[in-house]
């Protein structure tokens, strides 16, 4: 299967648009479709800013778990960016040649010089979504409290954004990366989200 070009489901019809559904299924089995659009809200100051002079205002990940306190419900989030959770039936816990037993709920891994690491999120949509949904996806009001506006990153806006970024990188030697992903060093990546009874790896890429 070719890579899919701009999806319109406003002329296919119910049968049409189950057929491309399983045509990209089959094509992506890891579920990993194709991207359709970038979603950035934001707030009236760091609008301009992206669109005009590509700055991308951004937050560390000491900033995220510290925010759990305050806006549980919508940002904030302890678990933010563990290197690893898990089930203490799984393991073993050794300190200075003792080991620790009876451990009570999950043991959590986390190296302190990853709450420095600044996150940069997008709302990702991607061919299936637009498939699946014919053309109307709704958006949770949530989204309203990262702020009053939207950019949005469409077509082959989207390699020339994902270019920049990677040359921007490449230019400031000040910059870098993070190795910390559960698979292999990548720039960016869908966020997974796994069950709160996993017990294993975890990373920035992956989340409860």
């Amino acid at each position: 299967m070719n890579k899919p070009s701009r999806i319109e489901t406003t002329n296919l019809t119910d049968e049409d648009i189950e057929k491309r559904i399983l045509e990209i299924e089959s094509a992506y089995p890891s579920g990993n479709y194709p991207m359709a659009a970038f979603l950035k809200f934001t707030s009236d100051k760091h609008v301009d800013s992206l669109i005009n002079d590509g700055l991308l205002y951004m937050n560390t990940v000491k900033y995220f778990i510290e925010l759990e306190s305050k806006d549980r419900d919508f940002r904030g989030d302890e678990n933010e960016s563990l290197t690893a959770s898990y089930d203490p039936s799984h393991i073993k816990v050794n300190l200075a040649g003792r080991e620790l037993k009876d451990l009570v709920g999950k043991v959590d891994v986390r190296f302190t010089e990853d709450l420095e690491t600044k996150v940069y999120c997008l709302t990702v949509i991607n061919h299936h979504d637009i498939l699946v949904s014919k053309g109307e996806l709704h958006l949770s009001e949530k989204f309203n409290g990262f702020g009053n506006k939207a950019v949005l990153i469409e077509g082959k806006d989207i390699e020339i954004f994902i270019a920049r970024i990677k040359k921007a990188i490449e230019l400031d030697k000040n910059i870098i990366p993070a190795t910390q992903d559960v698979d292999q060093q990548r720039l960016a990546r869908r966020m997974e989200y796994v069950p709160t009874t996993y017990s294993g790896r975890m990373g920035i890429f992956r989340k409860y």
